[in-house]
């Protein structure tokens, strides 16, 4: 998971899977564990040229995927960051299908939001509106169309009730070698962003958001392109749901990157080149404009090697920035058994 800082990252992830031998029955569960460890040391150069480095358990995390019934499975996972997230569930829910419809209860990350990227760390999309919560969906598949509604609480909200709601409308499509797909998602309260626990706005109130998202990939012999686009705003608000020091606001981000996938000596291949900004953030200190190149390449089946480079462009002065700019390198070591 990304930090709000710019670090120099040299990332180990160590993925085992245990997977217990039962009885072929309709009766028994089968349980499959996976785990992952993560290691980071990491250097930054801020924006008023001070540096900053170390090594820490970036994450260790632990998911359990039940497969209750042929249509009926559960999941748990465990995380622990240093200096982060102390060890918790991260996730925990049921997934109920009903032909092509599924029905999911628990806590999970709700669908709003596609944060997709080629590089290694999140997009800024993500760092301002992800959103964990325990919630109720529904979600229903036909043809290229497939749609999920969801119902939750949240915990910065006045009322206290369940009537807080989240809506996702995805289209897919693949001819021959083109493939494309689209989703717009909803949601009427994002108080409860991880982006915006620590903020100094009054989340007290209900401010909703909306995310429209999509990528095109063109596939060939040997190498294969793409774009992918997100654009997140939350919707214009006042003293009278945030507390800011000026006038209406609507925090935004938006995310553009192209990628190529190719072969270079056998081994799988990715660059990637993104451009994001964001509008109005400046005090849940995100920058202004980022600039990322990255590189993947799968040394072995088991071993992948990443690396990116990051320019980023605070907000100006008048903005309540310090209109200079900060840079890293990110290297990612990542190994899958």
């Amino acid at each position: 998971m990304a930090r709000n800082y710019l670090p120099c990252t040299l990332l180990a992830s160590v993925i085992g899977t245990i997977q217990p031998t039962y009885a072929n029955t309709n009766d028994t569960p089968t349980i499959n564990w996976s785990a992952a460890l993560e290691f980071e040391a990491f250097h930054i150069e801020n924006y008023v040229d001070k540096t900053e480095s170390d090594l820490v358990l970036a994450a260790a995390s632990l998911e359990s995927i039940t497969t209750i019934s042929s249509n009926l499975a559960a999941t748990i996972t465990l995380l622990y960051e240093e200096d982060d997230t102390p060890l918790e569930i991260d996730e925990a829910f049921i997934e109920q299908e009903f032909n092509n419809t599924t029905i999911t209860l628990g806590q999970r990350y709700l669908p709003f939001g596609r944060y997709s990227t080629s590089v290694i760390n999140d997009p800024l999309t993500a760092e301002l509106t992800e959103i964990r919560e325990s919630a109720l969906s529904v979600a229903s598949l036909y043809s290229i169309f497939s749609a999920e509604a969801y119902l939750f609480n949240g915990n910065r909200d006045d009322l206290s009730t369940l009537d807080n709601i989240g809506l996702r409308v995805d289209v897919s499509h693949q001819h021959q070698q083109l493939a494309w797909s689209i989703n717009i998602d909803y949601i009427n309260n994002i108080s409860d962003a991880d982006g915006l626990q620590d903020s100094e706005y009054d989340l007290s109130r209900r401010v909703s958001a909306r995310a429209i998202a999509g990528n095109i990939t063109l596939a060939g012999d040997d190498i294969n392109a793409g774009i992918m686009a997100e654009y997140i705003a939350t919707e214009k608000f006042s003293h009278s749901t945030m507390v800011m020091s000026a006038d209406d606001a609507e925090l935004n981000a938006t995310h553009l990157e192209l990628f190529v996938n190719s072969q270079i000596r056998d081994h799988a291949t990715t660059f990637a080149i993104a451009y994001q900004t964001t509008d109005d953030a400046v005090d849940i200190e995100l920058p202004a404009t980022r600039v990322s190149v990255g590189m993947t390449i799968d040394i072995s089946d088991a071993l992948t090697l990443s690396t990116e480079l990051i320019k980023d462009k605070d907000y100006g002065t008048s903005d309540g920035g310090t209109g200079k700019s900060a840079s890293a390198v990110f290297f990612q070591l990542a190994v899958n058994i």
